[in-house]
């Protein structure tokens, strides 16, 4: 059906895409609606007075072990999201910013100098110095 291995693999890809992002929507969400639910639990224990208990402090330590699951996981999916693009676009500098560099460079230049009230702008006074 497919005339060209690149036109098979581009369009492998645009299905993959259709199917894993929905998906990992749904994964997100979720991962949220828990996270606000053991945020919720957590402070609800130590607002109590009586959470002094032994089994008080093994739930909220259970509780931040897996809000620290949580958080691996969206930083795993950050790292790989930046991979990704790394991969698709390259990791060579652009035009664009070289032009940030060199803007950035000439806004922290000295254009001019002042001492005891006399500006002085001429590059023969710096070299004397």
């Amino acid at each position: 059906m497919f005339t060209d291995p690149r036109v098979w693999w581009d369009a492998g890809k645009l299905q993959l895409k259709v199917n894993a992002i929905p998906h990992s929507v749904a994964e997100a969400r979720e991962r949220k609606r828990q996270k606000l639910n053991l945020e919720r639990e957590f402070y609800n224990i130590l607002s109590c007075s009586n959470s002094n208990t032994a089994n008080d402090h093994t739930r909220l330590a259970e509780i931040k072990d897996l809000l620290k699951a949580i958080e691996d996981c969206t930083i795993e999916g950050a790292i790989s999201r930046s991979r990704e693009q790394w991969i698709e676009f390259g990791e060579k500098p652009t035009k664009y910013f070289y032009q940030l560099e060199q803007k950035r460079q000439t806004r922290n230049a000295i254009h001019e100098l002042r001492l005891s009230d006399q500006t002085v702008t001429s590059q023969k006074y710096f070299d004397s110095l």
